[in-house]
């Protein structure tokens, strides 16, 4: 048996709600005291709050704010606690900077309340801006700061960059990453054939012969897919090379006239129109330039400045082949660059490696000497 002072009667004990702040377990009033205490007060808390504005006055700052800058608090009437969210947060920030933290989880703690947080790598204290958030989402942050996660990240690809380098080495040429590096010293980082530096743009490629599948050296990537375009063939590389040194002295070389020698015409009305080069009657779809040439002319007028019987006169005296490898195929107007002149027609592949060597006789004829040199040592180790 135990006495509510509250309601003055003797009540058994399951009559008292348990509290572990009383020595003997219960708390001081009885359950039904609590529920009418409880009652009456809702009572007074909802009367007050429907007769008070929803403003309140900040005993902290002074200013009359809204219900809604206030935290929740049931211990006063209004439900809401005394001071205004910001010097409520300016309060507790001031006392926890009087306090000595007992541990790392409450210097973590402390810094977090502060908007900051140390890098666990640079140990740096650094705003919570300067890291980025989890994958898994939420307002969780990862424990390294931006900087140094991208110096991580840049370390780890390069690492495995050189890995898969090396499994890529052994597995295709049956080298190391160490002998690729040992090889590429011995030619002084240069590439064996146009003597270029490798770096950005020219990358180092292993080159080895497809047929015995022995390795000849370390060339960049423009020589390499040139080779591969002429199929390590030594006559279509010299053809290539004098193709490149004689086109200037060549009766089949056309300079380009960059002058206009068609006069603009005013578009007519009509089904069928007649091209003004080649003759061609053709729909008005397929004529609707001011020059009145069709769309194969007008290419050709537009892009080499030549006419149509210039075209098929160079394209007859090549007899329809390749001017390097003399295939039967779809052939391609090849042209210098810098001098604009018209060389001739060429296959895809030769054109294309002429343009992997640069348009260059001498690469093209150092690509042949290492061709060559490693054609006769293969030669003799058999």
């Amino acid at each position: 048996m135990k006495r509510c002072p509250r309601c003055k009667e003797e009540k058994p004990a399951e009559a008292f709600p348990k509290s572990k702040l009383r020595r003997d377990g219960l708390s001081v009033w009885c359950r039904a005291c609590f529920k009418e205490y409880n009652a009456s007060r809702y009572r007074t808390r909802k009367d007050v709050v429907s007769v008070n504005p929803p403003t309140k006055l900040c005993l902290l700052c002074g200013r009359e704010k809204a219900l809604s800058a206030f935290y929740r608090n049931a211990a006063n009437l209004d439900g809401h606690g005394s001071y205004c969210r910001t010097c409520r947060d300016r309060k507790v920030l001031a006392h926890e900077r009087a306090k000595p933290p007992k541990s790392a989880q409450g210097v973590q703690r402390r810094l977090w309340r502060l908007g900051m947080r140390r890098c666990a790598v640079c140990q740096e204290v650094k705003s919570t801006s300067a890291y980025y958030r989890v994958r898994s989402g939420g307002s969780r942050l990862q424990s390294v700061c931006k900087s140094c996660s991208s110096k991580r990240h840049s370390r780890y690809v390069v690492e495995k960059r050189q890995v898969l380098r090396g499994a890529r080495l052994t597995k295709e040429y049956g080298i190391t990453l160490e002998e690729f590096e040992t090889m590429l010293a011995l030619q002084e980082n240069c590439c064996a054939i146009c003597g270029k530096r490798f770096g950005r743009g020219r990358q180092a490629n292993v080159d080895h012969c497809h047929r015995s599948h022995q390795l000849r050296g370390i060339i960049c990537n423009q020589c390499n897919t040139g080779l591969g375009l002429f199929k390590d063939d030594l006559r279509l590389l010299r053809q290539a090379q004098h193709y490149l040194s004689q086109y200037a002295a060549s009766l089949t070389a056309l300079p380009i006239d960059r002058r206009p020698t068609y006069t603009l015409l005013a578009p007519k009305t009509g089904r069928v129109r007649t091209c003004l080069d080649c003759g061609a009657r053709l729909p008005e779809s397929r004529i609707r330039n001011r020059r009145r040439l069709c769309s194969r002319c007008s290419y050709l007028f537009g892009r080499f400045r030549i006419r149509s019987t210039q075209y098929y006169a160079l394209l007859a005296a090549q007899q329809h082949r390749c001017a390097i490898c003399e295939r039967q195929t779809k052939l391609v107007l090849d042209h210098a660059h810098r001098a604009d002149i018209l060389r001739g027609f060429l296959c895809d592949a030769c054109n294309l490696g002429l343009g992997a060597f640069g348009d260059s006789a001498e690469t093209i004829e150092r690509a042949w000497d290492y061709i060559e040199i490693r054609t006769s040592t293969e030669s003799a180790d058999l």
